[in-house]
């Protein structure tokens, strides 16, 4: 199972050429069945869209249900993941990332990511470079 961090699941959604070849083999080869994003994603897209650091021509929920209804997974924030991810010893301080990464964790995925301080932290994760 992989899990879309916000940025590879933007570049995925756009074909954007920084989404390396591999990471888009995968991902295409996990589509429907194995690919799933974070709610916390559609938290982040929605923030980044306000401050103008994302733009997409349809509105955020409307893109969400359209994904969801295709067949992505959509991964709930759990009382387990949030403790979890407050427990990160030596990961990025960002809540975003420390959502994601948890529960990348919770559910065994591997995290798809071009994070440098996600792709660099030491703690148990499986992930694979977006950019690869």
């Amino acid at each position: 199972m992989l899990l879309l961090d916000t940025n590879a699941l933007v570049w995925w959604l756009t074909d954007d050429r920084r989404l390396g070849r591999r990471a888009g083999r995968r991902i295409d080869a996990a589509w429907p069945d194995g690919l799933t994003a974070s709610a916390m994603s559609w938290y982040e897209l929605s923030t980044l869209r306000d401050r103008r650091r994302f733009e997409v021509d349809e509105p955020i929920p409307a893109m969400r249900r359209r994904l969801v209804d295709a067949g992505l997974t959509e991964l709930d924030i759990t009382g387990s993941i949030a403790l979890d991810a407050a427990d990160l010893d030596g990961m990025s301080r960002d809540p975003v990332d420390r959502m994601i990464v948890a529960t990348a964790r919770t559910h065994g995925a591997t995290l798809v990511t071009s994070d440098r301080e996600i792709l660099a932290w030491r703690g148990e994760l499986s992930r694979l470079d977006a950019r690869r």
